[in-house]
């Protein structure tokens, strides 16, 4: 009896936190780099997806960020300045020189170059990494993965921000980014730009200076324009 009673009890006091499960919800991740939107868990590739909120959190403003926060994704840019060397599941390229195997996507533009590999991040709205060929839906190049990047796009209100950071090593940097509605929201234009001044911290006395200097600067201007309900004009 006493046992009964317990269970009892022990049941009404779960009670709440069942019904609270039975209303939460998993928040919804789309995924754009598969040439559609589909949500994540109806996916059946192995991806990463960072949002503009994990991004922001994270401090992600370069790639190896996002390597560090990824499996099976390694980044290294120690063979000189500007050259960057991805690796996905184990597959590389050649010392940093060459096409990557690994396709990089921003925006829906295919860039296949180490180069952009080692630019700065700034206003990102979404990172996707799928790992595994995606041959099929990027073309060449695409052996290892691939990296889908996705800037914030202009909204139909005004938004703005700026963002200043300091480091060691006399590092300053500056993000800043503005959404301007035009025609009661049928123009969009959203401006960003991103500039960073360091002077290092790695002093090399052969030639009396710091050798991890760094000034990096970006600009990015996209218009959306809808012309009716069914044509619609993109300029980035």
């Amino acid at each position: 009896m006493l046992r009964t009673i317990a269970t009892v009890a022990a049941l009404a006091l779960l009670l709440p936190f069942l019904a609270w499960s039975q209303d939460a919800s998993i928040e919804e991740v789309v995924v754009t780099a598969l040439r559609r939107d589909v949500n994540l868990y109806d996916v059946a590739d192995a991806i990463t997806v960072f949002d503009r909120g994990t991004i922001e959190r994270a401090r992600i403003q370069r790639l190896n960020d996002v390597a560090a926060l990824t499996p099976n994704l390694r980044f290294s840019d120690t063979q000189e300045v500007g050259v960057g060397t991805v690796t996905i599941r184990g597959v590389t390229q050649n010392r940093g020189i060459g096409e990557t195997p690994v396709a990089y996507i921003a925006d829906g533009v295919s860039v296949n170059t180490s180069l952009v590999t080692t630019q700065d991040l700034f206003d990102v709205a979404q990172i996707e990494v799928l790992r595994g060929p995606q041959g099929a839906l990027h073309g060449r190049n695409a052996v290892a993965g691939a990296i889908n990047i996705t800037t914030v796009a202009p909204g139909e209100e005004f938004e703005a921000f700026t963002r200043i950071r300091a480091a060691q090593g006399d590092d300053l940097s500056a993000e800043a980014a503005a959404t301007l509605p035009f025609l009661d929201g049928r123009l969009r234009m959203r401006v960003a730009g991103y500039y960073q001044d360091r002077d290092g911290q790695l002093y090399n006395a052969t030639i009396d200076r710091d050798v991890d200097y760094k000034e990096s600067l970006g600009l990015r201007v996209r218009a959306l324009y809808d012309v009716n309900d069914r044509v619609a004009l993109d300029l980035r």
